[in-house]
């Protein structure tokens, strides 16, 4: 990334001010402005230009992402390429305009199971959607019912090998910044055992297992550090797909899953920490 410049009529302009003009983003009298007002007055420059009314407030996350060289998705058919393996991938964006969507591709096996999980930053209006578009242009897609703060597509068998794209897009005419993570389904452990794993913030484990209808289920997961804020969260989702229950452990230190199922199937449990920012090491423990 380039720290400075040279005006083509007035001095020089280093920083993110420099930045902003190469991209046409402000003119040269514009940033001399408000290089001024800093050194009168102190405060950052893109602050200051947003008081003057020359950029706009929401597309400071768009201009730091340009400027750190770091991905941010605004555009409808914008891209980004997920690492291959498709194993807890974890990724910070944002929708900042009405009816925009941001779209990631990975390539997969026939017959791995994935689950994607899209839930919105707490202080955003968005109401996420989610859509896995298959290489034979087959698609799913989940709009969290309407209104909600999450949505997921939760043990996605793919159907062939190829490249997959999954489209995280807002209903309902809302923007704002989400969180979008994805996992590899593995084996639920056998009823009396467990597995122990960690998770990074934002990521998802993903696990599968057979029921039949009118069993019982105990599943928990226990936080590895009684004084982290990992918060351990257990979502059920049915066989076709839908969210059947949540256990939190709500401040506590332990999540714990009961139900009886109400059909015959393969069933999907995502373990994720509270409001997806926690991160630590948990025990996952089925008791039947």
């Amino acid at each position: 990334m380039p720290t400075s410049y040279t005006g083509k009529m007035m001095g020089s302009f280093s920083g993110i001010g420099a930045y902003l003009l190469t991209q046409g983003l402000v003119n040269e009298n514009q940033l001399q402005r408000a290089e001024e007002y800093k050194q009168q007055l102190g405060g950052r420059v893109e602050q200051i230009l947003v008081n003057l009314g020359v950029i706009q407030r929401e597309e400071l996350v768009s201009i730091y992402a340009g400027y750190l060289n770091l991905p941010v998705f605004t555009g409808i058919d914008e891209q980004t390429k997920l690492p291959e393996e498709l194993l807890s991938k974890v990724d910070v964006s944002q929708i900042s305009t009405v009816g925009a969507t941001c779209s990631y591709t990975f390539t997969g096996k026939a017959g791995e199971v994935a689950a994607v999980r899209l839930a919105r930053l707490n202080s955003t209006r968005l109401d996420p959607t989610l859509t896995i578009l298959a290489p034979n242009r087959a698609s799913k897609t989940d709009d969290n019912n309407g209104g909600g703060t999450d949505s997921a597509i939760a043990g996605y068998a793919l159907p062939s090998a190829g490249t997959y794209t999954v489209t995280a897009g807002a209903a309902n005419r809302t923007t704002g910044s989400f969180r979008l993570a994805l996992a590899k389904c593995g084996a639920l452990p056998s009823s009396g055992r467990s597995t122990s794993a960690s998770l990074s913030s934002g990521q998802i484990a993903c696990y599968q297992f057979t029921g039949r209808q009118g069993q019982a289920i105990d599943i928990s997961m226990d936080e590895g550090k009684a004084d982290s804020t990992f918060d351990p969260v257990l979502d059920l989702y049915t066989p076709d797909g839908k969210r059947r229950g949540t256990a939190a452990a709500s401040g506590a230190t332990s999540a714990r899953l009961t139900d009886t199922l109400p059909t015959s199937g393969t069933y999907t449990v995502i373990a994720r920490s509270n409001r997806d920012q926690g991160a630590g090491s948990y025990t996952l423990k089925r008791t039947k």
